[in-house]
């Protein structure tokens, strides 16, 4: 007789004790596989949130740390952060790039800003307009680093036409700049177009009105003609929102130019205050943007960065933004591991035990198979073959149980957890701060892509199917465990002489 046929035949003989272990094999079938889809959960829900978070950090000062100190011995004591503090942090292996950035306001005869129709922002946007100032407009303009400087390859801004700025251009300080295809329209002005742009300095002796910048008041200038080389249009869309609405309509109105003409023409109004110009960084809105290869290395990058940075100066990114959800994530994923732990090996001492009962429910088969000369090792594998094919369909079972059972068990834990950590401080509502975000140089939060990320969504991402690698891992641990369950009883049956088993 064939050794498949012999074991069907047993299985068949054997139908109530091998229901009773189908039925304990697929209990811990679906422990197993529930323990399993909920860590491989866990880990694509994490990847795919840090894959929405963007590898930006910045050196920043330590706003509580410094605000608590300030507080006990009333004195602020964050050192300002400086060019030196920056190019100590690029030389850690997590920065792919960095981007310094200088931002400043200047003066044009001439220029009017651009506004939306009917805008009711413009009440709380500065515009000298709004003092009665008629002949002189002030711009931001922002000096940036390199050609494809952040706003470019987040996608925050896109070229319209022309070009955006060459390497040559940043170093030789030349007088170029790009501006918003709406305010270009509002001021028909094109690609070759020159723009002037003036560094005002004056008396500062008399209250703000609008005869501050009137000739007579105005002792010194720098005036520079700038070329439009390119024209640029904003992705951000338009908001009911005031802050966005806001930021969106500043964004239009702002000039980007090479920052070391910038530093020049702010120099130029230091010094003219007869005030030290070594310490730029201190009179322009300095910001920098540390560009990481990859979102993951934010938290490494963060405590590096704190052994070779001053007291009281980090570096800043959106990454505590969902600390909390990262942390529930975390409390689900020990839960799974600790059952996940307790079935493997309270699996190997229960079927252990199950199989010795039911070994020796057959010592009399062992023992007749061994007086007829049978090999041990063929009713070694008879056995196992029995134990296999139940375990197969048992799992095979399990695996659709257990990822089903385990999909709303453990979203139902990760809602309770994120219900039981929010603390209201990272979002409005059920929104957390997860997105295409970066921090500013004055610790608002521009955000590059208009919808955060919902705990609705996050809850989608929690997928607890398992691909083809995890099923393999889950039919090894099971295979494996019945064999260590099987062979150790077998090793002990086995070992006994016919007499001894038949007796």
């Amino acid at each position: 007789m064939s050794l498949l046929k012999r074991v069907i035949i047993c299985i068949k003989r054997k139908f109530a004790q091998n229901i009773l272990l189908f039925l304990i094999i697929l209990l811990i079938g679906i422990l197993v596989s529930g323990a399993i889809s909920i860590g491989r959960a866990i880990e694509r829900t994490e990847e795919n949130v840090w894959r929405q978070l963007p590898a930006i950090a910045m050196v920043d000062q330590d706003w509580l740390a410094a605000e608590l100190h300030w507080q006990e011995y009333g004195n602020w004591p964050a050192p300002p952060i400086t060019v030196e503090m920056v190019e100590q942090v690029v030389s850690l292996p997590y920065i792919r790039d960095v981007e310094i950035t200088f931002t400043s306001q200047f003066h044009n005869r001439g220029l009017s800003r651009y506004w939306e129709t009917n805008s009711e922002m413009q009440d709380d946007i500065f515009s000298l307009a709004s003092w009665g100032i008629q002949h002189v407009e002030d711009f931001i303009v922002r000096g940036v680093s390199a050609p494809s400087f952040l706003e470019l390859t987040t996608g925050m801004i896109s070229i319209f036409r022309g070009t955006t700025f060459t390497e040559e251009q940043i170093e030789t300080r030349a007088p170029v700049v790009m501006i918003s295809h709406e305010l270009a329209a509002e001021n028909n002005l094109d690609v070759g177009s020159t723009i002037s742009l003036e560094a005002i300095v004056t008396s500062g002796t008399y209250d703000f009105t609008a005869s501050w910048f009137d000739d007579k008041n105005i002792f010194n200038s720098l005036e520079i003609d700038f070329e439009v080389i390119g024209i640029f249009e904003s992705t951000m869309p338009i908001s009911d929102d005031i802050n966005d609405e806001t930021a969106r309509l500043e964004l239009l109105n702002t000039f980007f130019a090479p920052y070391t003409i910038l530093i020049e023409m702010e120099t130029f109004r230091i010094e003219a205050f007869g005030m030290d110009a070594s310490r730029i960084e201190e009179s322009l809105g300095f910001s920098n943007y540390l560009l990481l290869y990859d979102a993951r290395d934010l938290p490494a990058l963060r405590e590096a960065a704190s052994e070779i940075l001053p007291e009281f100066i980090v570096t800043a990114d959106v990454s505590d933004s969902f600390s909390d959800v990262m942390t529930s994530m975390e409390h689900v994923r020990s839960v799974s591991t600790v059952v996940l732990l307790l079935a493997i090996s309270g699996s190997v001492i229960i079927l252990s035990l199950v199989i010795i009962l039911f070994l020796r429910d057959r010592r009399h088969e062992i023992g007749i198979y061994l007086s007829l000369g049978e090999h041990k090792k063929k009713i070694v594998l008879q056995f196992l073959f029995e134990i296999m094919l139940i375990t197969v369909v048992a799992v095979s079972l399990s695996l659709f149980i257990g990822s089903f059972l385990s999909s709303g068990l453990s979203q139902n834990m990760l809602i309770q957890e994120l219900s039981n950590m929010r603390d209201g401080s990272i979002g409005n509502g059920n929104q957390f701060m997860i997105g295409n975000t970066i921090f500013t140089d004055n610790r608002e939060i521009i955000r590059f892509s208009p919808d955060p990320l919902s705990s609705e969504e996050l809850i989608e991402l929690f997928d607890t199917s398992m691909d083809s690698e995890q099923v393999l891992i889950f039919y090894g641990i099971a295979i494996i465990t019945i064999m260590l369950s099987t062979v150790v009883p077998m090793v002990y049956v086995l070992r006994l002489e016919p007499k001894e088993i038949l007796l």
